[in-house]
């Protein structure tokens, strides 16, 4: 399996080096007086930028951070975002994949709690409203066609950190990757969330064989069992589990929270550029937290009485 801890694309190089040239900022979060407008809850049934090179020490996460979804965070907590949620019902399911990748293994029962999601990727809007900044790669404004997308287009090229500090300043987290994962195959059981056969795959997802290798607005394509969008494809999505390749044999039932310490975090689901096999519902990735990438988004999580 490809991990994109490993990839450092000539296109990153060139967005990185656009971006210095231009003085645009890196930096994460500014502070905002705006207060995003309430969400609506829908409730259901039943190419590398600014990639950093660090060392490979391992992240230590406290009891606390694990059990709580740490909440700390330079910016004032704001009551919601724009984004519309939908109420994911309690349930088991089987998670992971018999025949997939090693980390994937053993397929293996788990339960988690009710939650809401949002229905689609953190848009552009939405995180620049909150940030006073836009550290997409594929924008409207671009003087090239190859990385321009235009309408509500995901967010993406943030680290995890800057994904998991704008969720909190809205009030909600990231989802956890047994959240994930559960909302994901919006009530399937099979390889891909819309069947077994990669036939499907066109109808939801943008991936390498559509996408013409970039991004496009969320919502175009048909939402999976739970009326969630995007879930598979366009951008892969950060989630708040520090990432091991062994968790899957001594993972805990019952609302799993991931590894305790771990020099990554997980990315759940694949992207614009990826081939067939990574839109399996089973599919992990990794990247360091401090790391961006412009096929990684992320959506926002929230537990059901917030």
């Amino acid at each position: 399996m490809m991990k994109r801890l490993l990839a450092v694309s000539l296109l990153g190089a060139i967005c990185c080096f656009a971006q210095d040239s231009a003085g645009q900022s890196s930096a994460g979060f500014s502070s905002s007086n705006s207060t995003p407008s309430s969400s609506s809850l829908f409730i259901v049934g039943s190419p590398s930028c600014s990639s950093v090179l660090v060392s490979s020490s391992s992240i230590a996460a406290s009891s606390s951070q694990v059990l709580s979804f740490a909440s700390s965070s330079s910016i004032a907590a704001s009551p919601s975002s724009q984004s519309s949620m939908v109420l994911i019902p309690k349930g088991c399911f089987t998670m992971g994949s018999p025949d997939g990748n090693w980390d994937e293994k053993p397929a293996h029962q788990v339960c988690v709690s009710a939650f809401k999601i949002d229905r689609t990727e953190v848009t552009q809007a939405e995180y620049t409203k909150v940030t006073k900044h836009n550290p997409s790669w594929f924008v409207a404004n671009s003087y090239f066609a190859w990385n321009r997308c235009v309408g509500d287009c995901p967010v993406e090229n943030v680290t995890w950190t800057q994904a998991s500090e704008y969720c909190v300043a809205v009030g909600k987290r990231l989802p956890t990757e047994a959240e994930w994962e559960y909302a994901a195959r919006g009530g399937s059981a099979t390889k891909y969330a819309c069947g077994n056969s990669k036939q499907c795959l066109a109808d939801f997802a943008w991936f390498g064989e559509n996408a013409d290798g970039k991004s496009h607005p969320v919502a175009q394509k048909k939402p999976n069992g739970y009326g969630l969008y995007d879930m598979f494809g366009n951008v892969a999505e950060w989630v708040f589990d520090i990432y091991d390749e062994q968790y899957y044999r001594h993972v805990i039932q019952q609302d799993p929270k991931g590894a305790f310490e771990g020099a990554t975090r997980s990315v759940r689901g694949s992207d614009y550029d990826g081939a067939v096999y990574g839109l399996r519902s089973a599919y992990r990735s990794e990247l360091m937290s401090i790391q961006r990438d412009a096929t990684i988004g992320f959506r926002c999580a929230q537990n059901p009485d917030r």
